[in-house]
């Protein structure tokens, strides 16, 4: 749990480590930063600590395969049951299939920001925005600096 001023719990959900550990050098005391490689790791977290803020990148080609949320068989049969396309969806679409897995507790008044760049899709921003109010789209260009600071902004 954080304390009465403490720093806030940022959560990074990413396959990788690269944004958190940017996170962490630019943060300086604004922000503690936490690391999720999943959407099942990232609800332990919540579990046991407040979360000001959430930043999912979207791409997880590192993860291992069980690692992933999202139904493959569904996503396989949305495919017109080609698995190959279904497999690289689920991967290169990541962050979006965690935000339906975490709905429950990315819905309400966290701020979360996602990895992915809706300037050419506004229309698709104001859709997930129905279900999570706070969501916000990355920055362009998608600097670390830009995403911590935009995010922190969120945090308030």
């Amino acid at each position: 749990m954080t304390g009465v001023g403490a720093a806030p719990t940022i959560l990074v959900i990413e396959d990788g480590a690269e944004y958190c550990d940017a996170f962490r050098r630019l943060a300086g005391g604004r922000a503690r930063i936490v690391r999720a490689g999943s959407a099942r790791a990232a609800r332990a977290i919540f579990a046991g600590e407040t979360v000001a803020g959430v930043f999912v990148d979207v791409v997880f080609d590192r993860a291992l395969p069980e690692d992933l949320s999202g139904d493959l068989a569904s996503l396989t049969s949305r495919c017109g049951g080609d698995a190959e396309r279904a497999a690289k969806s689920r991967v290169e679409d990541q962050g979006f299939f965690i935000l339906e897995d975490l709905k429950e507790l990315l819905a309400g008044s966290v701020p979360v920001m996602l990895g992915y760049d809706f300037t050419h899709e506004p229309e698709r921003l104001e859709e997930l925005r129905g279900t999570f109010p706070r969501l916000i789209g990355a920055p362009d260009p998608p600097t670390a600096s830009k995403l911590l600071h935009a995010l922190l902004a969120e945090v308030g």
